[in-house]
This record gives C-alpha cells, structure tokens and sequence, in this order.
C-alpha cells in the first residue's frame, strides 16, 4: 500500500531570499530558545538569595 508523501525539500535557490532565510533559521533559533530555558531553569533550584546576581549576570552573557 503506497502513500503519496510531501517532499520537505526547500530549494533555497529560488523565491525571496528573506523568506528562505527565515524558514530556515527559524528552528535554529526555536531550538536555542529552548535550550537556553532549559538552562535556566536547570540552574534555578540550585541558586541562594547570595548569588542570584551571579546566575542573572551569567545568563545575559551566555545568551549573547
């Protein structure tokens, strides 16, 4: 029993190449958004009242 599937093929060397651009950085950009939440709360229950000012400035330069 055959099933007709749809390619998931993007030819990247034609249409807008902003929309092409986006689409494809787009689940780059989803996935480093969940990692770096993942990363914060991973370090969340770890942290004491002392060094929340440590873990916040951590987190705005791992993110750059």
């Amino acid at each position: 029993m055959a099933t007709a599937h749809k390619s998931r093929v993007l030819d990247m060397t034609q249409g807008d190449p902003f929309r092409l651009v986006l689409q494809f950085s787009m689940p780059l950009f989803c996935s480093n958004l969940l990692q770096q939440l993942y990363n914060l709360t991973d370090s969340c229950p770890k942290i004491s009242p002392i060094n929340r000012t440590l873990l916040s400035s951590f987190v705005v330069v791992a993110s750059v």
